[in-house]
């Protein structure tokens, strides 16, 4: 839960255009990635709105490719890229954002992330805080500029380090 004070300008309000609002924001994690929200707002001529919604994560199966031979088999690339994206606490960051190479990875619930790719590499690997799946602002700590796809029992656990920054009022 998240609660901040502010002062808000009321633009449809001319004889008072400034009032000062307490904003609620709820949101409730109900099963894996599925979470309901609840926020409250001051609308432009002063009157308190609410939203309401529920977000989840939807995933592709990445690298998979159809054979066009027998339609109902898959092939999958056959080198990786894994890791884990953790906060400067150590905690699991969830939804970050890398870009490797030319694809972009998400980190799951437990922070852990993985990419399939149809040769060993080298590929960059960018944070890209502008992506992330979450509304927290954060900025790179560490990670590595580079990373090499292996054999899934060669690939080792990539680690990246980010920094949640705090919301400017």
């Amino acid at each position: 839960m998240q609660a901040d004070y502010q002062n808000v300008y009321l633009p449809f309000r001319p004889a008072n255009p400034f009032e000062e609002a307490l904003a609620l924001n709820v949101m409730v994690r109900i099963a894996g990635p599925l979470q309901m929200s609840a926020m409250s707002n001051v609308a432009p001529d002063g009157h308190v709105r609410y939203t309401f919604g529920a977000s989840t994560y939807l995933y592709r199966v990445r690298g998979m490719a159809v054979n066009a031979v027998s339609p109902g088999t898959f092939s999958m690339a056959k080198y990786t890229i894994q890791g884990v994206v953790k906060d400067d606490q150590g905690l699991p960051v969830e939804g970050a954002a890398l870009r490797i190479g030319r694809e972009i990875a998400f980190s799951d619930s437990s922070g852990h992330f993985q990419a399939r790719f149809s040769k060993r590499g080298p590929f960059a690997l960018a944070v890209a805080p502008e992506e992330f799946l979450t509304n927290a602002v954060y900025e790179t700590v560490s990670a590595p500029s580079e990373v090499r796809a292996e054999l899934d029992d060669a690939a080792p656990e990539i680690q990246v380090i980010v920094r949640r920054l705090t919301a400017i009022k």
